[in-house]
């Protein structure tokens, strides 16, 4: 088993003394994507482990009655944020190419949430929603219609061919967008 604790530990100790001045705007933008990465998979890691202590009743130990008031007052989430994450990755369990997508910070908490929720109201999508670069990047967790946050190449990226918003059987319309 890795040895997840000391690599935080590590980890935190060279953020508590980053200096984003000390480094060039390339290196800035070269240590971007590294960061958003690791912050996904420590969200998807955290949700996870509370998770698992919850369901042994480690939150009622720790003085909570419920586990999304014990993620939060741990993480700082709200408690309907930390009820999502909790939610989130016990929905991505039944589905193992997004939770690989999550865990090793490929797609967001919220990406995978919609991901799963897709591949629930419509079979078969979960592939292209998880592993495809072109649409993690611009529609897995896309605005849904009408939304003022812009679909930045949904029109314009050759590999989704003609997506469509995936509506289910509630006829509610999914906000991920799948080609």
């Amino acid at each position: 088993m890795v040895d997840l604790g000391g690599a935080l530990h590590r980890f935190r100790e060279a953020l508590a003394g980053f200096d984003a001045r000390t480094l060039t705007p390339r290196e800035c933008a070269d240590l971007l994507p590294h960061l958003a990465a690791a912050v996904k998979a420590c969200e998807a890691a955290r949700a996870a482990v509370a998770a698992r202590a919850a369901g042994s009743g480690e939150h009622h130990r720790e003085g909570y009655a419920g586990a999304p008031d014990w993620l939060a007052a741990v993480s700082g989430l709200t408690a309907h944020d930390a009820r999502l994450a909790l939610e989130t990755v016990a929905e991505v369990e039944h589905h193992p190419e997004t939770r690989d997508a999550l865990f090793s910070g490929h797609v967001s908490m919220a990406q995978a949430r919609e991901i799963a929720r897709t591949e629930a109201a419509a079979p078969g999508h979960e592939h292209d929603c998880s592993s495809s670069p072109a649409v993690r990047a611009s529609i897995a967790c896309a605005p849904s219609r009408g939304s003022s946050v812009p679909r930045r190449s949904l029109q314009t990226s050759s590999t989704l061919g003609s997506a469509k918003p995936v509506r289910s059987s509630t006829g509610a319309t999914s906000s991920a967008w799948c080609a």
